[in-house]
């Protein structure tokens, strides 16, 4: 299975709704570069750390503004062809795509832990995302309830 980098967004706002634990029942192999782990503030046992490899990229990155965890996420995975980001920011994604790098969300992650079976129910889990002050706008709430077979 490739390997999936993440952004900050996913891990806080999982850790924050009390569902942290989905992400390593959905992907074997995880990590997130330096700027997430300082951001985040610590790193999950299951959370391995990879450093991007083309400073002048995450430098370029930064500019174009990304966030500094995304800036390094995103050069991590255009350095390597087998990595999925995990990206919650639109222009980030719309990079990464452009890229041609596979990507998923907090949301997505939800919905594949639904359909492997770790999750009942991905509504309790939007519910609990956006109490814990996680933005979900409405479409994609519905939308995430609709293929989840929930609305």
């Amino acid at each position: 299975m490739a390997l999936v980098v993440t952004d900050a967004s996913p891990l806080i706002g999982l850790e924050r709704a009390g569902y942290l634990d989905i992400i390593p029942a959905v992907f074997a192999q995880i990590a997130a570069p330096p700027a997430v782990v300082a951001e985040v503030g610590h790193a999950p046992v299951w959370l391995g750390v990879v450093q991007p490899q083309d400073a002048a990229l995450v430098a370029q990155l930064r500019a174009v503004p990304f966030g500094a965890g995304e800036a390094e996420v995103l050069a991590i995975a255009t350095e390597r062809r087998d990595v999925t980001a995990v990206l919650d920011e639109r222009r980030a994604r719309a990079y990464a795509q452009r890229q041609g790098v596979p990507v998923v969300g907090t949301v997505g992650i939800v919905l594949q832990a639904k359909r492997r079976s770790h999750l009942q129910a991905v509504r309790p889990v939007l519910d609990a995302l956006r109490a814990s002050g996680f933005r979900v706008g409405d479409r994609l709430y519905a939308e995430a309830l609709v293929r989840a077979g929930e609305a």
